[in-house]
Parts: structure tokens; C-alpha cells; sequence
């Protein structure tokens, strides 16, 4: 294990991992993957303003490019209603109180074996 501060790397045991902390080394296993941080660590509030701003940026644009897939999930669904209810009706299948694409496709295909 790795105890690293600024530029400094020390290879380290398990015993003495507190000390490093302590002395406010940050502690990475030897892959260079992070284990423990220093309680030491502080950073600047302005910092931590623009970090928070950055994070409510990026929910944002998750957000809204999630309202855009779930309106185009529905522009489709939509579409496929009128697709299918225009080719019931072109060819004089009556879908009575049929909601869902599944029972609109259901009374289409049942009105075809009939024909």
C-alpha cells in the first residue's frame, strides 16, 4: 500500500496507515486505486461552491436530456396508436374501446383471420 501527499509516495504497511493519515497522506492500494483519505483534507468554500455548481449543471442536463428521451418515448408510442389505428381503419377493422397498442394490434390481427 502507498501513502501519497503533493508529490511525495512512501510505500507503507498496514501499521503504520494511521500515522500517514494522520500526518494528512491520502492511502492507495498498489494499483493506485484510493482506500482512505486524510481527515486532514480541506478544501477552499469557493472551491467547494464551484464544485456544487458544476454537480447541479450536470444534474441538469441529465435531467432534462431524460425529459427529452421519456417526450420521444412518448412521441413513438403515440405514433404507433395513429399507425395503428389508421391501418384498422383503411382496412374497416373496428378496434372499439381499444387503448393500448397491444389491444389495437390484437383486434387487427384477429379481423385478418377473418378475411
Amino acid at each position: 500500500m502507498k501513502a501519497r501527499k503533493e508529490n511525495k509516495v512512501y510505500d507503507i504497511n498496514e501499521a503504520s496507515k494511521q500515522t500517514y493519515l494522520d500526518q494528512g497522506f491520502d492511502i492507495y492500494d498498489d494499483n493506485g486505486n484510493p482506500i482512505e483519505y486524510t481527515p486532514l483534507k480541506t478544501i477552499k468554500y469557493n472551491e467547494h461552491l464551484k464544485k456544487l455548481n458544476e454537480k447541479d449543471k450536470k444534474i441538469d442536463l441529465l435531467q432534462k436530456e431524460i425529459d427529452e428521451l421519456n417526450s420521444h418515448k412518448q412521441q413513438t408510442a403515440d405514433n404507433v396508436m395513429d399507425l395503428l389505428k389508421g391501418y384498422a381503419e383503411v382496412r374497416g377493422v373496428d378496434v372499439g374501446a381499444s387503448t393500448s397498442a397491444k389491444g389495437i394490434l390484437e383486434k387487427i390481427l384477429e379481423a385478418e383471420k377473418e378475411m
